[in-house]
C-alpha cells in the first residue's frame, strides 16, 4: 500500500501529523527522563572531568557525523516526493545511491584515529583518565561510519510518514543506554565501558531502523546496480546546502563545548552542558511539534499547494511559539532552584547561562516550522547563505572573544547575540518565499502568543526581581502562570480551530477544554 493512499486527504494529513507528533513527544519524554536520571549519575560516579571528556567525545563525533554531507535529510525530501508519485524506480535509485555515499563518506572518519593522542593533549585530559579517554575517543570515531546506514533508513521512515517507527527505535536505544550505563556504573566500570555500550547500541539501532524501513516501504529495493551519478548529483546538490546548515548548527552547539574545553578547565564543559540540557528541554518540547511536517510539506509542494504550505507554516509556528513561552519563562526564572535540586549548588550559580539561552529561543522558536517547509521547497541554499552561516561565524567569533572575561556565560551570550541580530533577515526571506506579509505573522502567530504571555508572566518577573534567583516561591507562581497562559491562549484561538484540535486530543481531556 502506498503511503499517499492513507494521507492524501486533509484528514489523513492531520492524522499522520498527530500520530507522528504523539510518538515524537513520547520519545521526547523518554529522552528527558533518561537525561535527568543519567546525567547526574554519570557526574557523581565518573566525576566532572571524566564526564567532560565524555561530552567532548560527543562533540567530536558529532562533527564527524557531518561527513554524510546532508545526504540523508536530502534523500528524505526526494523519497517523499517519489512515494507520492509512486515512482518506485526513482525511489530505489535515490535510496541506494544515498546509502552508498553516506557509508563511503562516513568511513573517512577513520582517518582521524591517529590523532587520538593529540586530542588528549589538546583537551588537557588528566593523566589518570588518559587510558580510558584514549579508548573512548577511538570508539567515538569508529562509531561514525557505523551510524551512517541508520541515518538513511531513518530518512526512509520519515519519507514514508512513519516517524513513529523512528521514535520507537530511538526509545529502545535510550532505555538501553539508561539501563546499561546504570549497570556499568553500579559495578564500578568507567568511561571506556560506557563507550563500548554506546557503540553496541549503534549496531542495534541501525538493524531495527532497517527492518522498519523495509516494512514501511515494501516497494523499496536497494541494489548496488541502482547507484547512479544522476541521483548522486541531485542528492549532493540539495544535501550540500543541508550540510552547510547542519555544520552551522554544530558550530553553534558543539563548538561552544570545544571553546570551553580549550580555554577553561574541562570541568567547565560539564557545568555549561548542565545549563545547555535545560535549554534543550525548551528547544525539544517546541521543535518536536514540527518534526512531523517535513514530509507533509514535501507532498504539498509536489502538488503545487501554496495555500496549504502557508497555512501549515502559520499554524505550526503559532503552536511552537505557544509552547516556547511558558517553558522558557518557567525554566529561565527557576533555573537556580532547578540546577540546585538536580546537580547541586556548584551548578546553581550558573543560572544566568540558562536564562540567556532560553531567552534566545523565545525569538528563534518562530523559525523551526520554516526549516521544514523551506526544506520541502528545496530552498535550503538561501537559508544557509543569509542566516545559518553568518550566525555560526558570529557565534564562534563572539564565543572566542567573551570566554576569557565572562567564562561560560560569555559563551552563552555569544550564542544569543547572532540569533537575535539575524532573526529579521530569516523571517523576511520566509515571508517572501511563502508570499505572506508581516501582518499575517502578527495576526496569526505573534499576537495570539505574545499577549497571553505578557499577562500571565509579568507578575513572575516582578517576583523574581524581589525574591531573588534562588527562591523556591517562584516554582508555584510559575506553575500558576503557565496554567493561566494555556487558558488565555486556548481562549484566543478561533472556535473552529479549537473544535478541530479537540478531535485530536484524548477523550478524557476533551471535557476539560471549552470548544
Amino acid at each position: 500500500m502506498y503511503i499517499e493512499e492513507a494521507v492524501a486527504t486533509p484528514s489523513g494529513i492531520r492524522q499522520s501529523i498527530v500520530r507522528n507528533t504523539a510518538w515524537n513527544y513520547a520519545g521526547f519524554a523518554v529522552n528527558l527522563a533518561v537525561n535527568l536520571l543519567l546525567f547526574p549519575a554519570v557526574v557523581a560516579r565518573l566525576g566532572d572531568a571524566a564526564t567532560g571528556v565524555w561530552l567532548l567525545i560527543g562533540s567530536v563525533s558529532g562533527y564527524m557525523g557531518l561527513l554524510q554531507l546532508g545526504l540523508a535529510p536530502a534523500m528524505a525530501q526526494f523519497a517523499a516526493a517519489h512515494i507520492a508519485r509512486r515512482d518506485d524506480r526513482e525511489l530505489e535509485d535515490t535510496v541506494s545511491t544515498a546509502l552508498a555515499l553516506v557509508v563511503g563518506l562516513g568511513s573517512l572518519a577513520l582517518l582521524a584515529l591517529p590523532a587520538v593522542p593529540w586530542l588528549l593533549q589538546v583537551f588537557a585530559v588528566p593523566p589518570a583518565l588518559a587510558g580510558d579517554a584514549r579508548i573512548a575517543f577511538t570508539l567515538g570515531i569508529v562509531g561514525v561510519p557505523m551510524q551512517m546506514p541508520g541515518h538513511v533508513f531513518n530518512a526512509v521512515l520519515s519519507a514514508s510518514q512513519r516517524q513513529d517507527r523512528c521514535t520507537q527505535v530511538w526509545m529502545v536505544s535510550l532505555l538501553g543506554k539508561l539501563l546499561g550505563i546504570a549497570a556499568l556504573l553500579m559495578f564500578g566500570y568507567g568511561l571506556a565501558a560506557v563507550m563500548w555500550l554506546e557503540t553496541a547500541l549503534i549496531v542495534v539501532t541501525g538493524v531495527l531502523l532497517g527492518v522498519f524501513a523495509f516494512g514501511a516501504a515494501p516497494q523499496l529495493r536497494v541494489s548496488p546496480a541502482a547507484v547512479s551519478a544522476a541521483s548522486a548529483r541531485r542528492l549532493l546538490g540539495l544535501g550540500g546546502w543541508m550540510f552547510v546548515n547542519a555544520l552551522s548548527a554544530s558550530l553553534i552547539e558543539q563548538t561552544d563545548r570545544l571553546v570551553i574545553g580549550l580555554f577553561l578547565a574541562v570541568e567547565a564543559v560539564t557545568h555549561y552542558s548542565a545549563a545547555w540540557k535545560l535549554y534543550m528541554l525548551v528547544f525539544s518540547v517546541s521543535t518536536t511539534l514540527v518534526q512531523a511536517i517535513g514530509p507533509v510539506a514535501a507532498g504539498l509542494h509536489a502538488g503545487g499547494d501554496t495555500r496549504g504550505l502557508q497555512q501549515l507554516w502559520l499554524r505550526m509556528t503559532k503552536y511552537t511559539a505557544a509552547l516556547a513561552w511558558p517553558l522558557a519563562a518557567s525554566l529561565g526564572l527557576c533555573a537556580g532552584p532547578i540546577l540546585h535540586a538536580w546537580l547541586g549548588p556548584a551548578f546553581a550559580v550558573h543560572y544566568a547561562v540558562v536564562q540567556v539561552l532560553v531567552a534566545t529561543f523565545v525569538i528563534t522558536a518562530h523559525n523551526h516550522a520554516a526549516y521544514s517547509v523551506l526544506g520541502a521547497m528545496r530552498r535550503v541554499g538561501p537559508i544557509a547563505r543569509r542566516y545559518a552561516v553568518p550566525q555560526a561565524v558570529l557565534n564562534l567569533v563572539l564565543s572566542l572573544w567573551l570566554v576569557r572575561p565572562l567564562g561560560i556565560l560569555g559563551v552563552a551570550l555569544g550564542t544569543m547575540a547572532p540569533a537575535l541580530l539575524l532573526e529579521y533577515v530569516f523571517l523576511t526571506f520566509v515571508l517572501r518565499e511563502l508570499d505572506l506579509r508581516w501582518e499575517d505573522v502578527w495576526r496569526h502567530v505573534v499576537r495570539p502568543t505574545l499577549a497571553p504571555a505578557l499577562l500571565a508572566f509579568a507578575p513572575c518577573v516582578a517576583a523574581f526581581a524581589v525574591l531573588g534567583p534562588q527562591s523556591l516561591w517562584l516554582l508555584p507562581m510559575l506553575t500558576a502562570a503557565s496554567l493561566a497562559y494555556a487558558a488565555l491562549f486556548w481562549r484566543a484561538l478561533p472556535g473552529k480551530e479549537r473544535a478541530e484540535l479537540l478531535t485530536h486530543l484524548p477523550a478524557p481531556v476533551r471535557p476539560v477544554l471549552p470548544a
